[in-house]
């Protein structure tokens, strides 16, 4: 999003003012979450597309996304000071996007719309009717290869965030990441075997633990984030507090001794 800092709308002498940014000020960069916070520091005095590309690195990576592997290779070409094909810019912004940009062979059609859609399985099996049918043009197999390398590459983000979720032992953001997706999936190559992995996963008797103490600590970490008044907070410190010690080592245990502690 592009706020001015002069000569500006209504609309951005408020975020200037949410934002505690002066008017008329140099350019400055922010990377924030759903909540409006920084991801990483403010980025002042970046005016290269080098430095901007390795701070968003730094982003991505604290967050915890998981970017499709051509995509961050991409990005990690202009951070290391390389300028990347228009081609490649081009599969960059699709492998983001939630729409496909690039223009496609008509018979691939309902494959982009399937894949705008995110059913991302639908498309690209209707993508590969395309690739497979002899009598399809060279330009139009070669966009149905496009279109389900862009499917496999969400895909393969998906498998990297799961398996990061699972590492962490954070079971409530990886069964409700991994719920949202499967039915996006359906259909895909893989996919039937991945999502019954973690179906198995759910039911292991210390994860179904984990899992509970994380949902209590969700409760707990709203009363505290919602707390009006300082009584309030130190009431909400405290429940963290006893909650986390009984749930000795636990990952939700961790959490809730780090947000009695801030």
């Amino acid at each position: 999003m592009l706020i001015y800092t002069s000569k500006g709308t209504a609309h951005d002498a408020a975020m200037l003012k949410e934002f505690s940014e002066p008017a008329w000020n140099n350019p400055v960069v922010r990377i924030i979450d759903s909540e409006k916070k920084d991801v990483i520091d403010r980025i002042n005095g970046v005016y290269t597309k080098r430095g901007i590309a390795t701070r968003l690195l730094q982003a991505i990576d604290k967050a915890d996304i998981s970017l499709a592997a051509d995509a961050r290779a991409v990005l990690q070409k202009l951070a290391d000071g390389k300028e990347p094909s228009a081609e490649e810019a081009q599969q960059f912004s699709d492998a983001v996007s939630s729409r496909i940009s690039r223009e496609l062979d008509k018979s691939l059609g309902s494959a982009v719309s399937a894949f705008e859609s995110k059913k991302f399985g639908k498309a690209a099996e209707l993508a590969a009717k395309v690739r497979d049918d002899e009598k399809a043009e060279a330009t139009a197999k070669a966009d149905a290869e496009y279109v389900i390398k862009l499917v496999n590459g969400r895909f393969e983000g998906l498998k990297a965030k799961a398996e990061k979720l699972k590492a962490d032992r954070e079971y409530l953001l990886l069964f409700g990441a991994l719920g949202e997706a499967e039915g996006s999936f359906k259909g895909l190559e893989g996919a039937e075997e991945f999502f019954e992995g973690y179906d198995e996963l759910k039911k292991d008797k210390a994860v179904k633990e984990e899992l509970k103490a994380l949902e209590k600590l969700a409760k707990l970490e709203e009363k505290l984030a919602t707390a009006k008044t300082d009584r309030d907070r130190e009431a909400a410190r405290a429940s963290l507090k006893d909650f986390a010690e009984k749930n000795p080592g636990s990952r939700a245990a961790e959490k809730a001794e780090q947000l009695a502690a801030e």
